[in-house]
């Protein structure tokens, strides 16, 4: 959904990105220090519970690094296959570190964290699988990875002042992942159908 905003986005971005275009930054570094950000998030939760909104700030600042890489690949022509496979495997893992985190603070349990983590492999393995076929995904499904992100960090933030209302974005999360799953789905169904294909 919010790929759809691109364009407006792209202004915040560029503001963003400003410090690392001028200092002529790697992509690659930016994406290996996104997944450092979170990792020391993820330390912080374990240390002492003290630490929590230090560790929400260093999530963020990983989210912001994840749109920061592409934004300079593209400005500065660095754009790379590796590089692309390098910034998804990495999502992969602040995707897990983010939830993990929620675990850590008490905001989901173990079966909500698997739940969650199930959810968002399948929704990143359903695009990639779909574009190994030659099937456009860009925009496909109603919570792609930054809409669930953000509704995981507002979960994270209302738990300190409503465990009801922090639950219940988590639910409305794992609804928008799953019914986001569906789609995906639904959309290789309608591009390819019955079509014979190697399943392997």
């Amino acid at each position: 959904m919010l790929s759809k905003f691109k364009d407006k986005l792209k202004v915040i971005i560029r503001v963003l990105a400003f410090p690392f275009l001028k200092l002529n930054t790697p992509p690659n570094f930016i994406t290996l220090l996104g997944l450092l950000l979170s990792l020391v998030a993820l330390a912080l939760v374990n240390i002492d519970s003290v630490f929590t909104l230090y560790a929400i700030l260093f999530l963020v600042l990983s989210s912001i690094m994840d749109s920061v890489d592409g934004y300079i690949a593209r400005e500065k022509g660095r754009k790379t296959s590796f590089g692309a496979f390098l910034d998804s495997t990495v999502d992969r893992v602040e995707d897990f570190v983010a939830i993990l985190v929620s675990h850590r603070i008490g905001v989901v349990d173990f079966y909500i964290l698997l739940i969650l983590l199930i959810g968002a492999y399948l929704v990143s393995y359903t695009r990639a699988r779909a574009e190994a076929l030659g099937i456009t995904m860009n925009g496909v499904g109603i919570a792609e990875r930054g809409e669930r992100l953000i509704l995981l960090y507002v979960a994270i933030i209302l738990y300190f002042f409503s465990r009801t209302a922090s639950l219940g974005v988590i639910y409305f999360l794992i609804l928008l992942t799953y019914v986001t799953i569906l789609q995906r789905i639904h959309h290789v169904w309608k591009n390819i159908g019955g079509k014979r294909h190697d399943s392997s």
